[in-house]
């Protein structure tokens, strides 16, 4: 499953919202600084990497910290990052 797969899936469960897009501010359809920390959460165990909080701040339309997100992932393969 690529990025935006993973970004859009976790966000339509934990906003409990299957109309949610990749063009939707995680803020403005529902999202509060508590689910984003569990959103947030769940989209770095998806993907194997640690995201930050502050990364849903800066990019809070869905399709940005998609990209964001997949710029981490290619950061750390370049870089030999791996986790366990």
């Amino acid at each position: 499953m690529n990025v935006q797969d993973t970004v859009l899936e976790h966000a339509q469960k934990i906003l409990d919202r299957d109309d949610v897009t990749l063009d939707d501010d995680f803020f403005e359809v529902g999202g509060d600084s508590l689910v984003g920390m569990h959103f947030v959460g769940r989209v770095g165990r998806a993907v194997d990497l640690p995201v930050r909080m502050t990364l849903l701040f800066s990019y809070p339309v869905l399709r940005d910290f998609a990209a964001e997100v997949e710029a981490l992932r290619k950061q750390a393969e370049a870089d030999g990052v791996t986790e366990a």
